[in-house]
C-alpha cells in the first residue's frame, strides 16, 4: 500500500493532509485527491435549464451554475447547445490551477444516444450539441441519456442501492425510463431502450397512433393543460403541478380529481413496464414523478391492480440526471488514470 502511495504521490494524483491515530498502532498519514487528479465537468441539459458542476475526482464542490433556458424544450437543438457552450466558456473563465487539469466533460441529454462513442457525432439532436461546443482540445466528451444517468446515480447513492434489478420511471416534461438490470444500465442496440415516449399510444378504435403521442399526453404541460380546461372558473388555477398536488393535499376537490386522474395514468404506465422487467423495485422520479403525492396514489391504483413491486420516490429528486452524469463522467477518467498509472 506505501509503494502505490508513492507512487500516486510521484504522479502528482494525491498529496498527504495529515497524519491520524487509531486505538492501536502506528499513526497513519491520511491523503486525498490533489491537484494533479484535476477535476470533470458535468452538465445537465434539461427541459427547462442548462445546469453545471465541476468536481473533483473525489466530489468536491468546485464550481456550480445554472443558466435557464428561453423556452421550455423536450428534444435537444441547436438553442440547447448555444447555452451549454455558454455555461462551459463561463465555468472555463472561473476555473483556478489548484483545480487541476480538466479531465473530461460529461453531458447528460434528453435524446437517444448510441451506445458507440464513434456514432454519436452524427446522430440527429446530437450534431447540434457537438457543433456547438467551445474548443475544448483534447479533453474527452462523455455523452448519455439524462433518465439513464438519473438511474445510475439512484443505483449507487440513492434510493436503489442494494437493488440491482430496477426501473427508473420519469415523468416530467418529458416521458422516459431507465433500466438497470444485473446491476448493469441497459442501453439497447442503438441506445433505444427505456424509450417509452416511443411506445404506441392511444389504442383505441379510430384514433391515429402519432410519434411521442404517449409523452404528450402524459406531460407536465398537458396535464397543466387539462387542469385548466377544468377547473372552477372563479377559483385561481394552480401555476404548475407543485402547487396542484399540494392542494389537492388540502382536500381541494378539483385538485384531488385531477391528481387522482394523473396518478391513474402514471400507475398504468408503470404497471406496463413493471409486467416485462419484473423489477425488484420501481423509482419515481423527475419533476412530476418525483412529487411525494404522486407517489402515494400511484403505489395505491398498482396495489388496486395487483401490482406488489414496491414503489420508491427519487431520493436524488432533480439532482438525479446531473450526479448521475457526474458519477460516469468520474469513472471513465479514473480507469484512464489508473491505467496510464500502471
Amino acid at each position: 500500500m506505501s509503494l502505490a502511495i508513492a507512487e500516486l504521490e510521484e504522479s502528482g494524483y494525491v498529496s498527504k493532509i495529515g497524519m491520524a491515530q487509531g486505538d492501536l498502532g502506528r499513526r497513519a498519514n491520511v491523503y486525498r485527491l490533489a491537484t494533479g487528479a484535476g477535476h470533470v465537468a458535468a452538465i445537465d441539459a434539461g427541459s427547462t435549464a442548462i445546469r453545471i458542476e465541476l468536481r473533483t475526482l473525489d466530489a468536491r464542490m468546485l464550481y456550480e451554475a445554472s443558466h435557464a433556458l428561453t423556452d421550455s424544450q423536450r428534444h435537444l437543438n441547436e438553442a440547447m447547445g448555444s447555452v451549454i457552450r455558454q455555461a462551459l466558456t463561463q465555468a472555463r473563465d472561473k476555473t483556478v490551477a489548484e483545480w487541476g487539469p480538466l479531465r473530461a466533460i460529461g453531458v447528460a441529454v434528453p435524446s437517444r444516444v448510441h451506445p458507440d462513442p464513434g456514432r454519436q457525432r452524427d446522430a440527429p439532436g446530437l450534431r447540434d450539441l457537438f457543433t456547438q461546443l467551445p474548443d475544448l482540445g483534447d479533453v474527452p466528451i462523455v455523452v448519455e441519456n439524462n433518465v439513464n444517468c438519473a438511474a445510475m446515480a439512484e443505483h449507487a447513492i440513492g434510493v436503489a442501492q442494494g437493488h440491482d434489478d430496477f426501473i427508473f420511471l420519469q415523468i416530467g416534461v418529458k416521458l422516459g425510463m431507465g433500466l438497470v438490470i444485473g446491476g448493469q444500465l441497459i442501453r439497447g442496440r442503438s441506445g433505444g431502450a427505456g424509450e417509452i415516449s416511443e411506445l404506441p399510444f392511444p389504442w383505441l378504435p379510430g384514433e391515429a397512433v402519432s410519434r411521442e403521442a404517449l409523452e404528450n399526453y402524459i406531460s407536465a404541460n398537458a396535464l397543466m393543460e387539462r387542469v385548466a380546461d377544468n377547473w372552477p372558473p372563479d377559483e385561481p388555477l394552480p401555476e404548475n403541478p407543485g402547487a396542484l398536488f399540494a392542494l389537492s393535499e388540502t382536500g381541494h376537490s378539483a385538485a384531488l380529481a385531477h391528481v387522482r386522474r394523473h396518478s391513474e395514468d402514471v400507475a398504468r404506465i408503470a404497471a406496463a413496464c413493471i409486467s416485462v422487467l419484473d423489477p425488484e423495485i420501481l423509482v419515481l422520479g423527475g419533476g412530476v414523478g418525483g412529487n411525494p403525492v404522486l407517489q402515494e396514489h400511484v403505489k395505491r391504483t398498482l396495489a388496486k391492480m395487483g401490482c406488489g413491486t414496491p414503489v420508491a420516490a427519487s431520493a436524488l429528486k432533480l439532482d438525479a440526471t446531473l450526479r448521475g452524469i457526474g458519477l460516469i463522467v468520474t469513472s471513465q477518467v479514473e480507469r484512464t488514470l489508473m491505467t496510464g498509472a500502471a
